[in-house]
């Protein structure tokens, strides 16, 4: 991020053997949006530099492209409903650290009228256990979340 441009990059390659790339699932695009989001950023800008001669990677024309072009409206009606919310100062957010949930984690508590509203990313591709988060909120938070996961809890 910079104060003349403020952005947030999103590198989303995967590598895999013989040189093939593939796209996102649509749980990572989730994730990433939401947490751009969740940063602050005012647009989100996707966009794919793999070419007719990319191996396996195909934005408009690859098996993959299906499930995430058809998972995206549904990504952008969720996002559209909180961004009123995301741009407001948070309560709290999280805070990156030395400890094992700041690095696996992402939280945003946000306040909407008389309700809180949680957000929770995890970070990792793997599952999260959150039992042992603390955080200001009143309401109840998943006991685990999924690999790349967003979740988003309200209390009122």
């Amino acid at each position: 991020m910079s104060e003349a441009l403020p952005c947030v990059v999103i590198l989303q390659i995967f590598k895999l053997p013989e040189g093939v790339m593939r796209l996102p699932t649509a749980t990572e695009m989730r994730a990433q949006v939401f947490l751009a989001a969740a940063l602050g950023v005012d647009g989100i800008y996707l966009y794919s530099t793999a070419t007719p001669e990319t191996p396996g990677w195909h934005l408009l024309h690859s098996p993959d492209s299906a499930a995430l072009w058809a998972a995206l409206p549904a990504i952008w009606s969720d996002l559209r409903s909180m961004l009123p919310v995301y741009r407001r100062t948070p309560k709290a957010t999280s805070q990156p650290g030395d400890d094992a949930e700041s690095r696996l984690v992402f939280w945003r508590l946000d306040h909407d009228g008389g309700r809180e509203i949680l957000t929770v990313i995890n970070l990792a591709d793997s599952e999260v256990d959150l039992t042992g988060l603390l955080l200001p909120f009143s309401g109840k938070i998943p006991e685990k979340l999924g690999p790349v996961e967003v979740a988003i809890v309200e209390s009122k």
